[in-house]
């Protein structure tokens, strides 16, 4: 069964929201390992660049409310020149 869910999130930030929106949710696997290393043991991209179609897997630790699950997500749409991204699980 699909289902369909949107939220919106406005935070004030001294970065540039561009900038922002690129680390924070294209570039998510390079960062989180990174920020969120007791959450994300790891992640990659498996497929593509980043665009259209791209999947990228992330690995959870064990000790997180995900116990080692491995999620793997194939992008639908990606706006570089707005904060959109939609995709799939």
């Amino acid at each position: 069964m699909a289902s369909a869910n949107s939220w919106t999130l406005e935070i004030a930030s001294p970065v540039a929201a561009p900038r922002l929106f690129r680390a924070a949710v294209m570039d998510w696997h390079t960062l989180a390992p990174k920020v969120a290393a007791h959450v994300v043991a790891s992640a990659h991209p498996v497929e593509g660049e980043g665009g259209v179609g791209s999947v990228r897997q992330f690995n959870f630790t064990s000790g997180t409310f995900l116990p080692s699950i491995i999620r793997a997500e194939r992008v639908a749409v990606a706006a570089d020149g707005s904060t959109t991204r939609l995709h799939s699980l």
